[in-house]
Parts: structure tokens; C-alpha cells; sequence
């Protein structure tokens, strides 16, 4: 799988699906957007950090109005795979031991294995066969994607604190 770093400059609102697939979120000049109640009236996918910016949109999708556009935080690094879909950046987290790191992306797990002027991930079920992998820059820029994952995504939780937490299944 190609991924493309994505770089948003004009004032061309891009409609994508939602990580959480409910729903669509709103892409303008590089940040995200998403709606409470109305389908015309977009709040910036940080406004639980604070964040104020919002605009609005008319029943057909174009730009009314930018009601606020100061954000207080940079556009989050956003991916477009070969198919069109647009990712999140990865997150790179410390391990739940506290011995290391892992990666989240696309929902799975990853774990580290050497870093050069490049680091390997390595799916966390690479003990039962999983075959995908993550190459990222040394500072977490991804540059490839490679494998197929042979099973589901963990079911992951983000506590309060913003910790990722792997739920146990009964």
C-alpha cells in the first residue's frame, strides 16, 4: 500500500468519512471538522481540547462562512492511501510495560524494531503470522505501508489522560 502525505493549502472543503466511520468529517485548509447537531454548522475536531474554530456550510456542501478561523493548535498530519482514504497520522505511544513504544495506526497495534535513519514496525501479532509492517522517519513520519493484516484490530481505548489502552476480550 502507497501513502501519501496530505498538504492542504486552498479553501477547498474536502467531505471524508470519519475515523470512527460514523458519520463524515469535514477537511478545510488542513484541519477537521466535524458536526454536533446541524449539518451545516462545523466545529474543529479539537473543540473538546478548546479549540474554537468553526464554519459553515449550505445544505449543498459549499462554504457560507468562516465563523471562526484561529485554531489553537497546527492541522494534524493527515495520509491518503491509493484508494482515496484519508488516514490520521500515526500515534506513537509508550508501551503498556514501559519498556518501549508502540505505534497505533489504522486501528492496530505496532511494535518497534530498530531504528537507523528509518524505524520498523512490526505488527504486534507478528507472533501468529501477521505479515504488516510500518517504516516511519526517525521523528514518526510515515513513508510506507506494507502487508495485510490476517486478523481484527484490537479493541483499543483512550483514557482521559490520553493514554491508549489495549480491553481485554471475555
Amino acid at each position: 500500500m502507497v501513502v501519501l502525505k496530505v498538504k492542504y493549502f486552498a479553501d477547498v472543503l474536502e467531505y471524508v468519512p470519519s475515523h470512527r466511520g460514523k458519520g463524515m468529517m469535514l477537511i478545510y485548509k488542513g484541519h477537521t471538522y466535524w458536526h454536533i447537531t446541524s449539518k451545516t454548522r462545523w466545529y474543529c475536531s479539537k473543540k473538546k481540547k478548546g479549540c474554537r474554530a468553526k464554519i459553515q456550510t449550505a445544505p449543498d456542501g459549499e462554504l457560507v462562512a468562516v465563523i471562526e478561523s484561529h485554531h489553537n493548535h497546527p492541522p494534524p498530519t493527515l495520509y491518503r492511501t491509493e484508494d482515496g482514504n484519508i488516514l490520521r497520522s500515526i500515534e506513537i505511544h509508550q508501551n503498556a510495560r514501559g519498556n518501549g513504544f508502540s505505534l497505533v495506526y489504522g486501528g492496530y497495534t505496532f511494535s518497534h524494531m530498530h531504528t537507523n535513519n528509518k524505524t520498523r514496525w512490526y505488527c504486534s501479532k507478528r507472533v501468529i503470522g501477521c505479515k504488516a509492517k510500518i517504516i516511519t522517519t526517525p521523528d514518526g513520519e510515515l513513508v510506507q505501508v506494507t502487508g495485510e493484516h490476517n486478523h481484527y484490530p484490537p479493541n483499543l481505548y483512550r483514557t482521559n489522560d490520553g493514554r491508549i489502552v489495549r480491553l481485554s476480550r471475555y
